[in-house]
């Protein structure tokens, strides 16, 4: 399981969004969660196409990884830490505390996330013009 959180934030950082939108679980069940929006499958793949673009460099820098397995085809993870964002406009927004949890089912042999939610605070950002 620690190879598919990694493989995640790895896709997301360097914004490999086919990559990305394979792990998620195309399905009409899928669920994403942030700060301020709910997400449906499709609904995330287009504000990520998006996203990317307003994204220079994405790092998260984890504090803490837990996983539990809730049974055979169904694992949860948990991640907290701090994520550094530059923009292409070079502006750096840091984001901390950055939690996310993340809930992986196993489909047809294969480990998706069917359910994200993602919280953050923003610990600095330059100041308003």
């Amino acid at each position: 399981m620690t190879n598919q959180v990694d493989k995640f934030f790895d896709y997301d950082q360097n914004t490999h969004v086919e990559k990305l939108q394979n792990m998620y679980w195309d399905n009409e069940d899928f669920i994403c969660l942030t700060d301020t929006e709910i997400y449906n499958y499709a609904n995330l793949i287009d504000a990520t196409k998006e996203g990317v673009k307003l994204v220079m460099e994405f790092k998260l820098v984890r504090d803490s990884i837990k996983f539990q397995l809730i049974n055979k085809d169904n694992a949860l993870v948990v991640v907290s830490g701090k994520l550094n964002v530059v923009l292409t406009d070079s502006t750096q927004v840091i984001y901390e505390p950055y939690v996310c949890s993340i809930l992986f089912r196993k489909i047809d042999d294969a480990w998706k996330i069917s359910y994200f939610q993602q919280a953050s605070e923003i610990a600095s950002s330059p100041p308003d013009n």
